[in-house]
């Protein structure tokens, strides 16, 4: 079975020190470092994935844009600006968004079927959102964490795939379900902190279920020459832990499973 690996492609301290551009003028950039070593690493396996690409990234780093088409793999929208939905108003959203796809169209020269919202931020005060990427051409949407956990969830729409009733498709993060309750399971810190063994059982779980996973990481989670900050233990938590050993884990993955660009699970 086909599982969708994709990438939310930002820079390493924007979720967590900046609000925008400004972040780059106080912190070192590991875009064009960490793009060589994602790309490396899955052109030595021969996958595909899916980069959801940061607008304000795409604009600094558009050579790091067309060396990942060029490489064969999906591009779709992380946002204009690294921000959840719910602290976003619509008509700038929109006006945003198409700004970034039509800039990542022009890279590419294809258009932008997929969209992922920072933080998994697509919930209930939220769902304007679903109307707005339709009006913008986009196929498909895959900002739901279907589970409560430690920085995210949303309760929308369940666990599997369905489709909204503007007919947008909706790709939920993939989670176990354990003694009736949705646990996270679609990759980021959770695979960082996990031996391989229980990853390895987990999506063997999901896949003899007939679901297909839908994985996600972030480049800073590959890069253990990430710069120091000063943070607190939860913050340090979700920056710094496991990424010494994340990409050997994505090796064995990627030798034991299958996986594809979201696009060709549409």
């Amino acid at each position: 079975m086909k599982n969708a690996l994709s990438i939310d492609f930002e820079d390493w301290f924007q979720p967590f020190a900046a609000r925008g551009v400004d972040g780059w003028e106080r912190f070192p950039s590991r875009v064009p470092a960490d793009t060589e070593r994602l790309l490396a690493v899955l052109a030595k396996h021969g996958v595909r994935c899916t980069f959801f690409i940061l607008g304000e990234v795409a604009e600094r780093f558009p050579d790091c844009v067309k060396r990942i088409h060029d490489a064969g793999h999906e591009i779709g929208s992380h946002s204009y600006r690294h921000l959840p939905l719910y602290e976003q108003e619509q008509g700038r959203f929109e006006a945003e968004m198409r700004r970034s796809l039509d800039f990542l169209a022009e890279l590419t020269g294809e258009r932008v079927l997929g969209f992922r919202a920072p933080f998994f931020s697509l919930r209930r005060d939220s769902l304007w959102a679903i109307d707005s990427l339709k009006r913008l051409g986009l196929e498909y949407d895959s900002s739901i964490h279907p589970t409560v956990g430690v920085f995210h969830g949303s309760s929308v729409g369940g666990r599997l795939p369905f489709t909204h009733d503007n007919g947008l498709r909706e790709f939920p993060i993939t989670t176990v379900s354990v003694l009736g309750m949705s646990l996270p399971f679609g990759g980021g810190v959770y695979y960082r902190l996990l031996p391989y063994w229980a990853i390895r059982r987990g999506l063997r779980r999901i896949n003899r279920e007939n679901v297909a996973g839908n994985i996600y990481f972030h480049p800073r989670e590959f890069d253990p020459d990430l710069p120091r900050m000063k943070a607190g233990v939860k913050m340090k938590l979700i920056v710094y832990a496991g990424t010494r050993t994340l990409e050997s884990k994505l090796e064995r993955m990627m030798q034991d499973f299958e996986f594809c660009p979201m696009r060709e699970l549409l």
